[in-house]
């Protein structure tokens, strides 16, 4: 069978679940309040130790308030801002 990236999309929702909460600057056990959840399932989903379901990330889409793409997508790749002035050879 093909690799179609299944299992990178299912280890980066974690991760995004845990950015979409701290964006929103709340707890899990608000969050947990809310949706049903416990916040041991919560924490599991967010470390990665356990895979979502549809069934867990339509509440946490509907608190988040975000489509339910967007709390299931991978993370964007970092940006760094440069701390170092123009390069050699510029100016």
């Amino acid at each position: 069978m093909p690799d179609d990236g299944l299992d990178d999309i299912m280890d980066a929702v974690g991760p995004r679940l845990r950015d979409v909460r701290r964006g929103r600057r709340r707890t899990l056990s608000e969050v947990a309040e809310e949706t049903g959840i416990s916040v041991s399932v919560l924490s599991r989903l967010e470390s990665g130790q356990r895979r979502p379901s549809l069934d867990l990330l339509i509440p946490l889409a509907r608190v988040y308030r975000v489509p339910l793409e967007t709390s299931s997508a991978p993370r964007p790749p970092a940006t760094r801002a440069s701390t170092r002035g123009p390069s050699a050879g510029t100016g």
